[in-house]
């Protein structure tokens, strides 16, 4: 199917808060769906797994999930809101058997139930569920929310509603794209470049972002921040030219850029849990 082809329909709206207790333990749970479901984060931080990947989500970030994901809910800390639809993206169904249970712990989940997963050839990223960032702003969800069921409009509402988030979530993809070429390019030039100076300052001159934001491209995409990761790659240069070259330590740590060897000593500890001494003794 083309994306130009669908005619979404919406099954269920609701609107779930979560306030935390003092002394209460915090709620997790796992689920899956028969049918396509997204989730709006309104306020607060929470953990999710998609069939077992775990990412962090925060207010305006989109879940997305399709028929027989699935997935379970975490707070992270305190209170929570959200916006939960259920949909699917063309007519033609009858929704009545699953219109009280298209949601389920995973115990009473019956993959049989599920409805067909659309292949999109024109839109990959919906063939699969995940997470989407920044594309949730509220307002249309909140109106949806207000209005009369038997409003002879409500219908058309409702699908005016899921083509803006559908359509504000392809959007999101195309500068989540060009936000991990970014990131990859800074992240070759430090895997490429031990020796130089790398620091927030000198990478956000040299590629035109706030530190802030290089930091945050890096720890997406390493895992690691920053600083973490250039004292990752600077480590690991060094234990190669340890063992390739002949070279004093105080000359290596100067090398790549330490401003003496007690920085490079405690940096070197910090990755491999051995001295640099040490570690060349283990080489010979």
């Amino acid at each position: 199917m083309k994306i130009q082809n669908i005619l979404p329909t919406l099954y269920q709206l609701h609107y779930f808060k979560y306030i935390a207790k003092e002394g209460k333990d915090s709620i997790s749970f796992e689920k899956s769906q028969y049918i396509y479901r997204i989730l709006m984060i309104e306020k607060g931080h929470l953990s999710v797994t998609i069939n077992g990947r775990t990412e962090q989500i925060q207010a305006g970030d989109v879940m997305y999930l399709l028929p027989g994901d699935i997935y379970s809910l975490f707070p992270c800390g305190s209170d929570f809101s959200l916006y939960n639809m259920s949909f699917y993206f063309t007519d033609g169904y009858d929704m009545n058997d699953l219109r009280n249970k298209s949601c389920v712990f995973l115990c009473d989940y019956e993959p049989s139930l599920c409805l067909p997963v659309i292949d999109f050839e024109d839109a990959p990223l919906l063939n699969e569920g995940g997470v989407f960032r920044s594309v949730y702003d509220g307002k249309r969800i909140r109106e949806l929310c207000l209005l009369n069921k038997s409003d002879s409009l409500y219908s058309f509402y409702c699908r005016s509603a899921l083509f803006g988030i559908i359509g504000e979530m392809l959007n999101s993809s195309k500068g989540q794209e060009s936000r991990s070429s970014v990131s990859k390019q800074i992240i070759e030039y430090i895997r490429h470049n031990p020796e130089k100076n790398l620091s927030g300052e000198s990478l956000s001159s040299l590629f035109s972002y706030h530190k802030n934001y290089i930091n945050r491209l890096i720890k997406s995409e390493t895992g690691k921040n920053m600083s973490g990761f250039i004292r990752y790659v600077k480590i690991e240069y060094a234990k190669a030219l340890i063992s390739e070259e002949n070279c004093s330590l105080s000359e290596l740590s100067s090398r790549l850029g330490y401003y003496d060897y007690s920085h490079f000593y405690k940096a070197f500890i910090s990755e491999t849990g051995i001295s640099p001494k040490e570690y060349l003794s283990l080489q010979r």
